[in-house]
């Protein structure tokens, strides 16, 4: 049996700094998408929901409106970082070539790719991500993988 402690505490500093997520090929550092995250509640808050209060409670806000904006905020508040086979801070772009993480080139990227931002939105809220336990595991695994090389 598990302990409630043990299966919700999340790491404060994987919430607020973020946490690495592989999403095949390449990972992205994802802040939690949460109420304690005030920079993504604030600009949810003043780029979505308030101008299109209506829409969004109607569920009627159509993707080709909301997904830029999402692409926006999520850019500004939750993805911190990228890294790939291709180096820290880069990621292969559509053309082939490396594009050095930037907020502008992640929100390119995410309003480019809606099944991706779909993802990264679902990452970034995900718990599992943001557990206190899961911290320390990444921990081990990052000692044991760096004496093997």
């Amino acid at each position: 049996m598990s302990s409630p402690y043990a299966r919700f505490k999340t790491d404060k500093a994987k919430e607020t700094e973020g946490t690495w997520v592989d999403f095949g090929g390449f990972e992205l550092k994802l802040k939690r998408a949460n109420p304690s995250n005030k920079a993504y509640a604030n600009l949810m808050e003043k780029l979505l929901l308030k101008p299109y209060a209506r829409a969004v409670n109607a569920g009627t806000l159509d993707d080709s409106v909301s997904g830029p904006i999402i692409a926006r905020i999520l850019a500004a508040a939750i993805v911190t970082d990228w890294r790939s086979e291709l180096g820290d801070h880069l990621i292969e772009g559509e053309d082939g070539a490396a594009v050095p993480f930037s907020q502008d080139a992640c929100e390119k990227m995410l309003a480019d790719l809606p099944d991706l931002q779909r993802h990264v939105q679902a990452e970034a809220a995900r718990l599992d991500n943001f557990i206190a336990e899961q911290r320390e595991a990444d921990a081990k695994n990052s000692e044991t993988s760096s004496t093997s090389i």
